[in-house]
């Protein structure tokens, strides 16, 4: 009996997820086709016009070193697109002159939202506090090991406790 059969795999999709899901599954010694109907990297796109280069993927890069750790286990750093962490990571203006920034800083993104509307910096404050907490209780395990189901996951989740 073969210990990991190679299989044949389909992957539908060549967005970042898609890619890294078939070099995974190559790496393991899999048969990987990817189909796309478009092009390789889904949103991670760029569009050049004239000189001008501009990014049009993702505007927001929650966890990074995600796909950087995803990247680095398929051998393929050279293929990563770069990452700029920027002060300012998203600026939205309404046509009533209002505004509100998202930046790298929670405070000056809580300030922003409290002068946008009197006591929504409060409000966003607890709101990712609370964030913090379920991400560190049930995030944190979830990510830390392949899932293996929910009672591994759960046992993973209940070592960490709760608040």
């Amino acid at each position: 009996m073969i210990a990991n059969p190679t299989k044949q795999i389909a992957v539908i999709g060549g967005g970042i997820a898609g890619l890294v899901a078939a070099g995974e599954m190559a790496l393991c010694g899999h048969d990987v086709s990817l189909f796309e109907a478009h092009a390789l990297g889904g949103k991670a796109q760029a569009v050049r016009l004239g000189d001008v280069t501009l990014d049009a993927g993702p505007t927001l890069l929650t966890m990074p070193q995600i796909i950087t750790a995803c990247f680095s286990r398929l051998l393929a750093r050279d293929l990563m697109p770069q990452f700029l962490e920027l002060e300012t990571q998203c600026h939205y203006k309404w046509p009533s002159g209002a505004q509100f920034q998202v930046d790298r800083s929670l405070e000056k993104t809580i300030s922003s939202a409290e002068a946008l509307y009197g006591g929504a910096g409060a409000e966003l404050s607890a709101f990712y506090h609370r964030c913090k907490e379920i991400y560190e209780v049930a995030g944190v395990p979830y990510l830390e090991a392949p899932f293996r189901g929910i009672v591994d996951l759960m046992k993973r989740v209940a070592k960490r406790g709760t608040n």
